[in-house]
């Protein structure tokens, strides 16, 4: 059953948690708490995007 969007994007987030945290392994304690909520603040602000296509930059 394919994933529907709020199901692929905390599945997304769930995989960039789990990454973030497996290389956080050889901090220190107090380090891998600051590391750990630094990214879910950033998890947490992250919006779902469809890709496609855009314009970047400034053409004027």
């Amino acid at each position: 059953m394919p994933l529907n969007g709020l199901d692929a994007r905390r599945a997304q987030q769930s995989l960039v948690l789990a990454l973030s945290l497996t290389a956080l392994t050889g901090c220190d304690a107090i380090n891998d708490w600051h590391a750990i909520e630094m990214v879910q603040r950033n998890m947490d602000n992250m919006v779902f995007v469809e890709g496609g296509e855009f314009l970047m930059g400034n053409p004027g």
